[in-house]
Formats: C-alpha cells, structure tokens, sequence
C-alpha cells in the first residue's frame, strides 16, 4: 500500500514539474517571438565602392575612389588570395529623424573589418591579418564617433576588409539606433550564438555523462558513439556561438567545423547497436571512415575559407546519408513495437523542415534571422537522448516489474524449498528405513547363507548315508540269495532229511545265524531310514524358514521400489519447481537431476534383488519337494524293513521251531516243504524289494545331490543378495546425504 502511494506521489510530482516546464517553455518562447517584432530604427547603406590594396590613406575623407568597382549589398567579390586586404568606401547622409547615438550595424557572415568614420577609427569587428579570426554566426556593431552624427550631413565610411579566402559573400551593412543594435546584440545574437554556446555546453554535460555511463558498463556500446556524437557536435556549436574562439587558429577552426559530419557518422554505429539493425563491422569502419577523410579534408582546406566552406557543403550532404539511414531504422523499429524510435522519426521530420529553411534561404542567397542547420542536428541528438532516456525509463520499469516477479518467485521459491525440506525429512525417515531394512536383509541373507551350508552339509551327510544303505542293501540282496540257495538245496534233500537229522540240525542253526544277521541288518536299516526321514524333514524345515526369509526380503525389495517410486516423484516435482525459478533454480534442478539417477538406479537395483529373491523362491520350492520325495521314500524304506524284520522273526521262531521239532522231521516233512516253499517265495520278493530299495537309495542320492547343489546355489544366491543389500544400504547413505545436502543448501 505504500509503495502505491509512494508511486503516486512521484507521479503527482513529475506531472507538477512537467507543467511548470511547459509553462516556462511557453513564456521563453512568447517573450522571443514577442523580441522578433521590436527591430528598432534602421538606415540600410548599400552601395559601395572597393580596391584591393592595404593604403592607410583610403581611410581619409576626400579619398578619390572614383576608379573603384562599385558593389551592392549584399554581394560577392574575389579579392584574390586569402588573407588579402581590400577597402570598401561609401558616403551616406544621415535623414532628419536619426538619433543623437548611431550604430554601425553589421549582418551575419561577411568579413573581419575595421570601420573608419570621416577618417577617424571607430572600431573592428574579428581580427585581420596575420591572426584572422571571424566570428561569422554573431551580429555586430560598432558606435559612430559622436561629431560625425549630424543629421542631413553626409558622413564618410570607409571599412579595411580581410577575408581568409579567395571568395568574400559580403553581408548588408545599415545604420540604427539602440533599438535596432539591442535586437541584433540580444536577439539576435541569442539565436546565432549564445543559444549554439549553451547547447554546446550541454552536448558536452552529455558527452561526459554517457561516457561515464560507457565506462561503468562498457558492454553498452550505444552510450559510447552517442557520447562522441554530441562531443564532436559540441566542437561544431562551440564554433557556431563562441563570441571568440580560445585557439584562435585556422586549425583548430577546421576542427571544429569537421565536428558535425563526424558527429553525424558516429549516430550510424549508435542506432546499429541501439535498435539491433545493420550490425556490421563494415558500418563502424565506413564511419570511421568518412569521419577521417572529412577531418583531413578540412584541415588540408584550413588556410582557405572558401575551400572550407566546399568542404562543409559537401559535409552537410553526406551527413544526411546517417539522417536517412536513422529514418529507415526508426520507421524499422516502429514496425517491431520499439517505441524509442518515435521521438528520433519526429526529430528527423523537425531535421528536415529546419533543412528547408536554411536550404530556401541559401536558394535565394539570403540569409535567414537564424541558420537552423545546427539546431537541426541537436534536435536530432536531443531526440537520442530522448529515446535514450526512454529506454532506461523502460528497462527501469521492466525491472521494477522483474524485481517484483523475482519477489514472487522468491516467496513461491521459499514456498518449494519448505515443502522440500518436508521431503527431505520424509525421504531421510524413509532412507532410515531403508538402511534398517537393509540391515534385516543382510542378516536374513547371512542367516539363510549358513542355513543353505548346513543343508548342504546335511546333504552330503544324507549321500554318505545313502551309500552306504546301498551297500547294506546289496549285502542284504546276496545274503538273500544264498538263502535261496539253502533252501534250494533243503527242498532238493527233503527226502533226505530224515536220514541226515544231524545235518538239518546244523543247517537250521546256520540258518538262524544267518536270519540273526538279516535282522540285524534290517533293523540297522530301519534306523538309517528313519534318520534319514528326520533328515529330510529338517531340510524341509530349513527350506522352509528360507522360504520365508525370502519372503521378508521381497517385502523390503517392495518398501526399496515403493522408496524408488516416491523418489522419482518427488524428482520431477523438483524439476518442475526448479523449471519454474528459471535462473535461480538452476542448481535445484542439477540437484533434482541426481535424486531422479538415484531413484533409477535404485529402482534396477530393486528390480534385480527381486529377480534374485524369485529364483531362491523357486529353488527352494524344488528342493522342498525333492526333500519331500526323499523323505517319502525313506519313510517306505523304513516300513518296508520293519515290515521285513518281522518276518525274519516269524522265520527265525520258525527255524526254532524246526530246531526243536528236527526229532519229528518225518513226521513233518510236508509243513517243511511248504516252509521252504514260502521261505523261497518270501526270499524271492526280499530280492525285489532289495532292488527296490535300492533304486530308493539311489534316488535318495540324487535327490541329496541335488539338494547339495541347489544349497550351493542358494549361498552364491545369498552372497549375490549381501552384495544387493550393501548396494542398497549404500544407496540409502547417498539418499541421508542428499537430504542433509538439500537441507544446507537451503539454510536456516
């Protein structure tokens, strides 16, 4: 609210000083034309004679001039070399009504002089020779000696002229009283010279201000040529309104004059860089150019006023290519909305009407009150100062109005970085997390590495088991078949046995040893399967708890990708508020940038861990079912060889019996033969069952083997996982780190 009102008082202010300007401005310029209707009383004197010749004697009254060339005012004469002194003679009789104080008024241009009346010096105008000096922009006037004003009477003038070249456009010469002498002094010589002194002053303020203006910001090349182009102007003006020139040499004259073409080249340079149209090298060095061999040419021509003023001509003309140049540029930058060119096109329209006027008087060969030509050329530097300062207004206002936007954004940006901070604590907790649950991984990993081993000692233990119940087993097979062969050969003396009682006897203790030993055996392998069932069912229970170890770790693998997803997230929305802060959130968005890195490489790291967590899975679901299977079969082996000891037992009570009833073997010779008989079919089915069991334990063997292996696998798998979990625990340090970095970066 105070910052509005600030502007508007500001505003209220430059409309105040706007209106006194103007007002000012409209009295200056009602009191000058007011001034251009009070001429005063004036006598004009046009007919002359001259010579050429410096006599002392031509000054004196009664002079014969008789042989003079006559010469009306205003006119042209050739007096020949420059620097060359010629007289001018008239006689004038003064009318009735002329005052008792007279001037010698004398115009614009001309020559330097020294006025004579009746004979006597009355006073110069400029210097002659050897130091000539013309003040040719200024009004002057020299006082009439009081004895020779007498009204009726004839007086004698006589001027000692010198001009610095070889061509002299003289100027009228008249006679006025003090009216006509304040016109031609204050009017009229504020309009030719003091008016070009104060705006050479000021191209000079000018000049020295864009330079400063240059050097605190060299990069600003436009304020360097316009502050050439008014010094240089300055150099012109100077000539054009100083009452006495400090060098006071022909030189420093020719300088001066070379000031306004030099002037108007450098505006080429300035509008090439102002408006941003004809950038060329080419420009800046024509200029540089044209300006150099105009400076040479003037100051080869300084000794010769006449040459000077071709020179100058030709100058004026060539200045106007920069003038047309400016209107096609100006005209360009109104097309493309620069409205700094506006006050330059109405200066260049104001440049021509003034160029009108002096171009109309030089037609006729008068000349005008006032030249304009100079006034016409500062308006046009006026006019850049304008658009200058317009410029600066603009860019002033552009500013402000960025500086505001900058206040937004800062606020908006404020706004981002809290809501960042938020973030980043929320991603600090969740890196927390995600260390800690990294660190249950890496345990669980660890853990289920040394279960693996010990299944996989397990299953080596199993195979050596295994190995050797096939061996008990093939033991067993050919004690079977000798069991056949005894009771081949005991079928074959059935009939014999009566007679060899005694032998029967020993055969069925040699049987029942050998029955001992099958149970023996079966019992044995009773045991060993039934260790090996309690082998495999832990195994299963191992595979069991890494199974579901795995299934922790998928969860932290799930939280990590979860953790991934909100990362990149929470990226992109960085990005875009960086995007937003433009400039000054540059190094927000390289910082966005690497948490989006990290999110991606997290999230292929997840996605690996889960790859790698799926194939543990499936093995495990292998080996829990092969497990099962071995377990499945040493159980059948187990019933199998308790089922087979019990028979042994019925056939070792059996062979007690026999033992026993060996008195009676005729009597029980069939019930022999038919136990034979079932003992031989009993140990026929032991042989296959054998086999079988074999092929059990073969399996068994493989399926250990395999159980070996896949252990194997599954700790390279779990060593593969460590590594995973120490990628991702380092993954997560990088996210604390990133955090605590945004959280600095951000300060307090």
């Amino acid at each position: 609210m105070s910052a509005v009102r600030g502007r508007t008082i500001i505003a209220d202010m430059y409309n105040i000083r706007f209106k006194r300007r103007l007002l000012l401005a409209a009295s200056f310029l009602s009191l000058a034309v007011a001034s251009l209707g009070a001429q005063g009383l004036r006598f004009p004197v046009r007919e002359w004679k001259w010579s050429k010749g410096d006599d002392p004697g031509k000054a004196l009254p009664g002079y014969d001039d008789s042989s003079w060339a006559s010469l009306a005012l205003p006119g042209r004469i050739e007096p020949g070399e420059p620097g060359t002194v010629f007289w001018m003679r008239t006689s004038f009789s003064l009318p009735a009504e002329a005052p008792d104080r007279v001037w010698f008024l004398i115009d614009k241009g001309g020559v330097a002089l020294e006025l004579y009346v009746n004979g006597v010096y009355a006073g110069s105008r400029g210097r002659l020779p050897p130091r000539f000096d013309l003040r040719a922009t200024h009004y002057a006037a020299i006082l009439l000696p009081a004895p020779a004003i007498k009204p009726g009477s004839a007086i004698e003038l006589a001027l000692r002229c010198a001009y610095n070249g070889s061509t002299a456009n003289l100027t009228p010469y008249s006679l006025g009283d003090e009216a006509a002498l304040s016109f031609d002094m204050d009017v009229g010589n504020f309009w030719n010279g003091r008016l070009y002194a104060l705006l050479a002053a000021l191209c000079v303020f000018l000049g020295f201000y864009f330079l400063a203006q240059f050097a605190f910001k060299t990069g600003e090349k436009s304020n360097l040529y316009f502050a050439l182009t008014v010094l240089f102007l300055s150099l012109y003006l100077s000539d054009l309104g100083a009452e006495t020139w400090p060098f006071g040499s022909t030189w420093a004259r020719a300088i001066a004059r070379s000031g306004l073409v030099i002037s108007m080249m450098f505006i080429l340079p300035f509008f090439m860089t102002f408006f941003g149209f004809l950038k060329s090298r080419l420009v800046l060095y024509g200029s540089l150019a044209v300006s150099g061999l105009f400076l040479a040419l003037f100051l080869a021509c300084s000794g010769d006023e006449t040459s000077m003023s071709t020179v100058f001509n030709l100058s004026c003309a060539v200045s106007f290519i920069p003038i047309a140049v400016s209107g096609y540029v100006g005209i360009r930058a109104i097309r493309s909305g620069i409205p700094e060119a506006w006050p330059i096109l109405a200066a260049i329209v104001l440049g021509i009407i003034l160029a009108g006027h002096d171009s109309y008087y030089s037609f006729i060969d008068s000349s005008p009150f006032v030249w304009l030509q100079g006034i016409a050329f500062f308006a046009l530097d006026i006019a850049i100062f304008i658009a200058l300062s317009m410029r600066q207004a603009r860019l002033k206002s552009d500013l402000e109005a960025y500086t505001r936007e900058v206040e937004a954004k800062k606020v908006e940006l404020a706004s981002s970085l809290g809501r960042l901070e938020e973030a980043g604590e929320a991603a600090a907790r969740l890196a927390l997390r995600l260390d800690e649950a990294a660190g249950n991984a890496a345990r669980a990993a660890s853990e289920a590495a040394k279960r693996s081993r010990r299944i996989g000692e397990d299953t080596e233990r199993q195979a050596r088991e295994a190995g050797e119940a096939d061996t008990l087993v093939a033991d067993f097979a050919v004690s079977i078949g000798r069991v056949t062969g005894s009771l081949a050969s005991q079928a074959e003396s059935v009939e014999r046995t009566a007679s060899a009682a005694t032998e029967l006897s020993a055969g069925a203790d040699a049987v029942a040893q050998s029955i001992g030993r099958t149970a023996m055996f079966t019992s044995d392998l009773a045991l060993l399967t039934s260790s090996g069932e309690k082998a495999a069912a832990a195994l299963a229970g191992t595979m069991e708890r890494v199974s579901a170890a795995s299934a922790g770790i998928g969860e932290v693998v799930e939280a990590v990708d979860e953790f991934a997803e909100r990362t990149n997230l929470l990226a992109m929305n960085a990005a875009i508020e960086a995007a937003h802060s433009g400039q000054a959130g540059r190094g927000f968005a390289i910082i966005a940038a690497e948490v989006k890195k990290l999110a991606q490489a997290q999230a292929e790291r997840a996605a690996k861990i889960k790859d790698i967590v799926r194939d543990i899975t499936s093995r495990l679901g292998e080996g829990a079912r092969d497990t099962e299977s071995v377990r499945k079969a040493l159980h059948d082996i187990s019933a199998g060889s308790a089922e087979t000891a019990a028979r042994l037992e019925e056939v070792r009570r059996a062979t007690e019996e026999q033992k026993r009833a060996s008195g009676e073997i005729s009597s029980a010779m069939e019930a022999l033969a038919a136990a034979s008989a079932a003992i031989r079919e009993e140990a026929r089915l032991q042989v296959e069952y054998s086999e079988k069991v074999r092929g059990a334990v073969a399996s068994i063997s493989g399926s250990a083997a395999e159980a070996s292996r896949s252990a194997l696998a599954i700790v390279e798998d779990g060593a593969g996982l460590v590594t995973a979990v120490e990628d991702l625990r380092v993954l997560a340090a990088k996210g604390s780190e990133l955090t605590a970095a945004l959280s600095l970066e951000r300060g307090p």
